[in-house]
Formats: C-alpha cells, sequence, structure tokens
C-alpha cells in the first residue's frame, strides 16, 4: 500500500500512551487505526478481528504458495526433470 492510500492512524508516543491507555483502547475497538511510537520503532494496536484477517490471509498466502510449488514441480516432471530421490536411486546411492 502506498502512502497516498494509507488510512491516517493516530500515532502516540509510548508516554503518551500509558497516560492515555483508555483512548488508545476505545479508538482500536472503534476501528480506529492507532500507533505507538517509542525510540523510533512503531507498533500498531489493532482489534482482535484485525490480527485474525492478517492470520488467515497468511494461511491463505501459504496455501497459495504450496500451490504453486506443487503446479511447478509437475510442469518440471512433464518436461523430463527428475527429483533429487529420483536421481539417487537411478545412481543407486540409495
Amino acid at each position: 500500500m502506498n502512502k497516498e492510500n494509507a488510512v491516517i492512524a493516530k500515532v502516540y508516543t509510548a508516554t503518551e500512551a500509558r497516560t492515555q491507555f483508555s483512548d488508545l483502547f476505545n479508538a482500536a475497538h472503534y476501528g480506529q487505526r492507532v500507533v505507538v511510537r517509542k525510540h523510533n520503532k512503531e507498533v500498531a494496536i489493532v482489534p482482535v478481528e484485525v490480527l485474525e484477517q492478517l492470520e488467515r490471509l497468511a494461511e491463505l498466502e501459504a496455501a497459495l504458495d504450496s500451490l504453486k510449488a506443487e503446479m511447478a514441480l509437475a510442469e518440471f516432471q512433464q518436461m523430463g526433470g527428475k527429483t533429487m530421490n529420483q536421481i539417487k536411486q537411478e545412481l543407486e546411492m540409495e
């Protein structure tokens, strides 16, 4: 996502976050993006629903990567390629 399309988040320093915790909590609860910055490192505070969506997205990406790898292997084998195990068997290394 480029910065022009990004939704603006409310940014707090770590000190502000400690003193205004209820405000941060409510903002995140109602869907606002909240960022806490400490020593130039930013941490997002997000609702659990967003975290669950991110975890599901990671699972889907892993499944897609696995499917792509299987398809690439099948194409490789159709073109006459052999797996390392097949080569070892042919060379009687196993």
